[in-house]
């Protein structure tokens, strides 16, 4: 069945209006009370959960995908998501009160205000597809942001699913589902949106950001990349790498934007490295692993599958477990396989795999290793490091720049709300989850005013013309010099201290205000100067 039967194509002629009406919410406020927010989040909430068993179904057809995996690399985190934004939220939306630098800002009351961008288009792909698409929905709605989501057209029955979901639970005036392909993402992209996030391959990302540019669009990006793997000499648990590593990369097929790509592993603890992975894949998975195994993923279409194929068909390194042995192209599947002795120029060493191989490239010196990354796969979305040398391990942290580091695990930190998952450079811009998914869609309004008091004018006529010496005058004693020692701790000065005092200013206005423009508030500016040093 094809996935045009399962989700048919929303009528392009339709987008301007769909639109137009969540513009028009937008404009009209629907959106701006935070008691609206949440109970739209939590009937979103409620209608999640009712909903499990058909979720676990439409992923299990979409990616034949252990339902224990989809429960906890998918479920878990959006119920945290729900949860830490829901708890939350009252707070996050209240102005950030910022330090007040004091002098003639003393009473300015300097904030930061939190307002929605506008209108959000979110695109999402299909390895993921429970907790890629509803995260960015529980943001958005959190921040005040009406949004078009462009689901996946390769994972079909769970945007089915979902997109049946965020109907029955949510007001169509803040939220219209798009399906379909690349014509439908070709035409969403012509509108004016006020932000676009979008999660996939660079080769997309990069068209998204031309059209983006037309409208001068923000834009939030996860790219991915080829993250790598780092077993150091000083790793003293090859086996918990093994362990570790296995997991974290034959989890859906290894279809996972931060998945371990390849590894770099120590010349001395390679052959244990190789041993170890066959024994944890033979007590993981067995010695039948095909098609039909309970506990593996499958590729998510035969075009994919195709391109996997063909990377182990030619590769010039050494497969040491699996290969395209069982591979089956009917179920999309093909088994764990770890290559080593991988050359550089490999087809496996190219391009983010996104499937279930490992390849472990030629032996090295660390130091040989992170020139091999710098050059040719710089700033991964992920770097993990097996290491017990807390040195060594800062030393490749200030050496590689990736959007997150993982040490002696991997993929974990995706699974946490309180830390943004982000790329830099090539894999990516802008961070989510939780709280940053919140601040990726609102806008940080510098707030500030003055007080209207007679005698506080008087205070600051100085900076009106004409200009005189003895208007610069007074501009210099209220603007102290910045008193920075050459040697020793930059702290704030006395004078710089005493000058925040709110206390002192009033008296200070309400000199001016006697003195008004004479040569009186010069004198005793200059006394109280010599006083304080």
């Amino acid at each position: 069945m094809s996935w045009e039967t399962i989700t048919p194509p929303t009528p392009i002629d339709t987008f301007d209006s769909n639109l137009q009406r969540l513009r028009d919410s937008f404009e009209t406020g629907k959106l701006d009370s935070v008691d609206y927010r949440l109970e739209q989040l939590r009937t979103l909430w409620f209608k999640f959960y009712d909903n499990l068993d058909n979720i676990y179904e439409a992923v299990t057809k979409d990616l034949h995908r252990p339902r224990f995996e989809t429960e906890l690399t998918e479920v878990l985190f959006v119920r945290d998501e729900f949860s830490t934004v829901i708890k939350n939220l009252r707070k996050w939306v209240k102005e950030e009160k910022v330090e007040n630098p004091g002098g003639p800002f003393q009473f300015a009351n300097p904030r930061i205000r939190p307002v929605p961008l506008g209108v959000v288009l979110v695109i999402t792909p299909w390895n993921y597809p429970v907790m890629l698409n509803i995260s960015p929905v529980i943001a958005a709605i959190a921040a005040g942001c009406p949004i078009v989501l462009k689901m996946s057209e390769l994972s079909p029955h769970t945007s089915a699913v979902l997109g049946r979901i965020f109907k029955e639970a949510l007001d169509p005036g803040i939220i219209q589902v798009v399906y379909g392909g690349v014509p439908e993402t070709t035409a969403l992209l012509t509108q004016h949106w006020d932000k676009i996030m979008y999660t996939g391959n660079g080769a997309v990302g990069r068209i998204i950001a031309q059209a983006a540019v037309k409208n001068l669009t923000p834009l939030a990006l996860e790219l991915g990349g080829k993250s790598p793997v780092f077993i150091t000499s000083n790793c003293k648990s090859v086996m918990t790498a093994a362990r570790r590593i296995v997991w974290g990369k034959f989890v859906n097929a290894g279809q996972i934007c931060v998945a371990p790509d390849y590894i770099l592993v120590a010349p001395e603890k390679e052959a244990e490295l190789v041993a170890c992975i066959k024994e944890v894949l033979q007590e993981r998975y067995g010695s039948k692993r095909d098609a039909h195994h309970p506990d593996l993923s499958h590729i998510i279409s035969k075009p994919h599958w195709k391109r996997i194929h063909n990377m182990i068909a030619q590769t010039k390194g050494d497969i040491q477990v699996g290969g395209l042995e069982n591979a089956d192209e009917d179920q999309k599947f093909i088994q764990p396989t770890i290559v080593s002795n991988v050359p550089d120029d490999d087809i496996l060493m190219q391009d983010e795999i996104f499937g279930p191989i490992i390849p472990i490239i030629k032996p090295r010196t660390l130091g040989q290793q992170v020139d091999y990354v710098t050059r040719n796969h710089d700033t991964p979305l992920a770097m993990y490091i097996f290491s017990d040398d807390p040195k060594e391990v800062d030393w490749l942290q200030t050496r590689i720049r990736a959007g997150s580091v993982n040490i002696n695990e991997v993929i974990e930190q995706v699974g946490l709300a309180s830390l943004p998952l982000s790329g830099v450079g090539a894999s990516g811009t802008g961070a989510y989850h939780g709280k940053f998914s919140f601040d990726v869609f609102t806008h940080k309004q510098a707030v500030m005013g003055q007080p209207t008091w007679p005698f506080f004018e008087y205070l600051m006529y100085y900076r009106y013309p004409p200009y005189s010496e003895y208007k610069m005058k007074v501009l210099r004693t209220l603007f102290p010099p910045v008193l920075i020692p050459r040697t020793g701790r930059p702290d704030a000065t006395v004078l710089q201290r005493v000058l925040g005092n709110k206390l002192l200013w009033i008296i200070i206005a309400a000199l001016v205000a006697y003195a008004k423009r004479n040569e009186l508030l010069i004198t005793i500016a200059q006394i109280m100067s010599v006083f304080i040093k």
